[in-house]
């Protein structure tokens, strides 16, 4: 019996060790579990914020791009408004201009534009010589320098071009300078100040119809004016610039009215014409 209750002893003690000894093992095993649980969580988190990253990264990219592309669109937006509206002056001053000599020549009575220049318009004895000289001439000027705005931000044509707009720019400017330097009386220059008036004159005269002869090749290079731009553009400037000598050396002073507008008026007519060519570009 003794010896029965000693083996249940025992016996009961040896469970208890073995399950103590089971539950030993386990436990660390449990621990290492969740360590291994909390490293794989932690790749997770990191690969997600680097994945949050790389997408905040690209939406802040594509945000740049597009607003680089919104500044590039607005930059070309404001460039064509302004070659529009340039070349719009430069379409309407010549038209005003012509219209303006053609009236102030038949108020003034006595005036005969067969015979008379149009500087005698703007001369120091005529009625309208503040109508002529700044409505006129230097009206006139501001339009060929718009004029040489408008086809520098449209066309295209290299070292070409850029003569051209030099001498578009000397046109102008020269015109500008010519409504402050009134010839004398009749235009029989015998002051400095109608001197003057006959030096800043010739910069329009020779320059215009210069550039309209190289706008032949700078229309050919760009290419989006056709033959026909090419060959009157030469033909105008060329005609108007050989007509200069003949009013200079007085050959026919009773056609010298004429002779001057045959000489100035087509440049002008074709400076027109090219604007509005300039505006649907």
């Amino acid at each position: 019996m003794v010896f029965e209750q000693t083996q249940s002893a025992v016996e009961f003690s040896s469970n208890c060790s073995s399950e103590s000894t089971s539950e030993d093992v386990s436990f660390p095993r449990r621990v290492v579990d969740n360590e291994g649980s909390h490293r794989h969580w932690s790749a997770i988190t990191r690969w997600y914020l680097c994945a949050v990253r790389l997408v905040a990264g690209c939406a802040r990219g594509a945000l740049a791009a597009a607003a680089s592309r919104s500044a590039v669109t607005d930059g070309s937006t404001r460039r064509a408004s302004a070659a529009r509206l340039a070349a719009l002056v430069a379409a309407i001053g010549p038209v005003a201009y012509i219209v303006l000599t053609i009236v102030l020549g038949l108020l003034w009575d006595g005036y005969d534009p067969i015979r008379d220049t149009q500087s005698e318009l703007g001369a120091v004895n005529s009625p309208y010589q503040a109508s002529m000289n700044i409505g006129g001439f230097m009206g006139l000027g501001v339009c060929i320098l718009s004029f040489a705005v408008a086809f520098g931000l449209v066309l295209r044509g290299g070292w070409a071009k850029v003569l051209v707009l030099v001498l578009i720019g000397i046109a102008g400017v020269g015109m500008v300078v010519v409504g402050f330097f009134p010839c004398d009386a009749d235009c029989v220059d015998v002051t400095r100040t109608g001197r003057l008036h006959g030096t800043f004159s010739a910069p329009g005269a020779i320059g215009l119809p210069v550039a309209a002869m190289l706008s032949s090749l700078v229309f050919r290079i760009d290419g989006r004016f056709g033959t026909w731009w090419q060959v009157v553009s030469f033909w105008v400037g060329l005609v108007a610039l050989a007509s200069g000598p003949v009013i200079q050396a007085e050959l026919a002073p009773e056609w010298n009215g004429l002779l001057q507008r045959a000489a100035m008026w087509p440049p002008l007519f074709w400076m027109s014409a090219v604007s509005v060519r300039l505006q649907r570009l």
